[in-house]
């Protein structure tokens, strides 16, 4: 008895790989995009080569789309907000990693991981997102600088200054996270590291365990560190490290989305200080904010703002919150109580 074997026709074909490069057209690839997509494309060489035509296609499409500003406007917070190509050129560098990886043999793609050494930087206003050879992703913060090594033993992220963001894929080899006074690992897990100005950090998990430890050796391979205070932070729990391990706080899922909204391209606050706020606008912007009046300090504020959209918040703190903007000179804003 023969079997027969029907293999999709030209068309269906065409039509799943459209879709995936529809998906990749609204922003980078998650580590399950990724994963599906490799999957799919090696079901067989007629699948992968209709992908690689297509995604061909698209790009001398886009270079044309990408001349000027492709506007897509939606309605949030009572703002029109209007954004670049930018998020189409990140579906563009996704499509080009994963056809690149895609192209692989195995033995070709564990050496290409084994040797990944990179540096990333993000200026002030800036966010970026990165995804490792591994399908590990980091979503990097405004104004902030990391290295990437990936060696046979691990996967070593610096983080130099600012803040990242890591969904980190399941392997062998521990992914850790150096950074101010301390390391973070971990294995398969999603969390946030924030460098403070006097190098402590502070560390968000949002998904799994990390093992955090006060204080690191950058040319120790030892996993985890021995003879350093240590200790396991789960999903919902923030921990805060100088040099010890200071603070670890059950927050719960729904705070730790709020601090970490500029993924999205958000700032929330609720009830924050003034004092805080100005701290944390003034992280996306290079104009300096005063605070002239010290009794302002303690102002609390709440509200949602784009990153980046100082205007805005200026605007609000003048008409809701009486306080009087002034703006000294150019890159330089003084806020007052309003004279009554």
């Amino acid at each position: 008895m023969t079997s027969v074997v029907e293999f999709p026709g030209r068309d269906a074909l065409e039509q799943e790989a459209a879709a995936w490069i529809a998906k990749l057209d609204a922003g980078a690839l998650s580590r399950e995009d990724l994963r599906a997509l490799r999957s799919w494309a090696l079901e067989s060489p007629r699948h992968r080569s209709v992908l690689e035509e297509l995604a061909v296609g698209w790009d001398m499409l886009d270079v044309l789309v990408l001349t000027r500003p492709a506007e897509r406007t939606v309605t949030r917070f009572g703002k029109r907000w209007q954004w670049s190509g930018a998020a189409l050129a990140a579906g563009l560098a996704g499509m080009a990693l994963a056809i690149g990886l895609l192209r692989m043999d195995p033995a070709e793609e564990i050496r290409a991981v084994n040797t990944t050494d990179s540096s990333y930087f993000t200026s002030i206003g800036e966010r970026r997102t990165v995804t490792l050879p591994d399908a590990s992703m980091i979503r990097i913060n405004t104004n902030s600088r990391l290295q990437v090594v990936y060696s046979e033993r691990r996967r070593d992220i610096f983080l130099h200054q600012g803040e990242a963001f890591f969904e980190v894929e399941k392997s062998d080899r521990p992914f850790v996270v150096t950074a101010g006074n301390g390391q973070v690992t971990a294995v398969s897990t999603a969390f946030a590291v924030r460098i403070s100005d006097n190098n402590e950090l502070e560390v968000d998990v949002t998904e799994g365990t990390v093992m955090v430890t006060s204080g690191h050796d950058t040319a120790a391979l030892e996993v985890p560190p021995v003879d350093r205070p240590s200790l396991m932070v789960s999903a919902g729990q923030v921990a805060r490290v100088g040099e010890t391990i200071d603070l670890v706080q059950t927050v719960g899922p729904a705070i730790i989305e709020r601090q970490l909204a500029w993924r999205e391209g958000m700032l929330v606050f609720d009830g924050d200080s003034l004092e805080s706020v100005i701290a944390e606008i003034s992280r996306y912007t290079p104009v300096e904010i005063v605070i002239a009046e010290p009794s302002l300090r303690n102002l609390k504020i709440g509200g949602y703002f784009r990153t980046g959209d100082t205007e805005l918040l200026l605007d609000t703190l003048s008409s809701s919150f009486g306080i009087e903007v002034e703006h000294i000179r150019p890159g330089l804003i003084y806020l007052r109580p309003r004279p009554d």
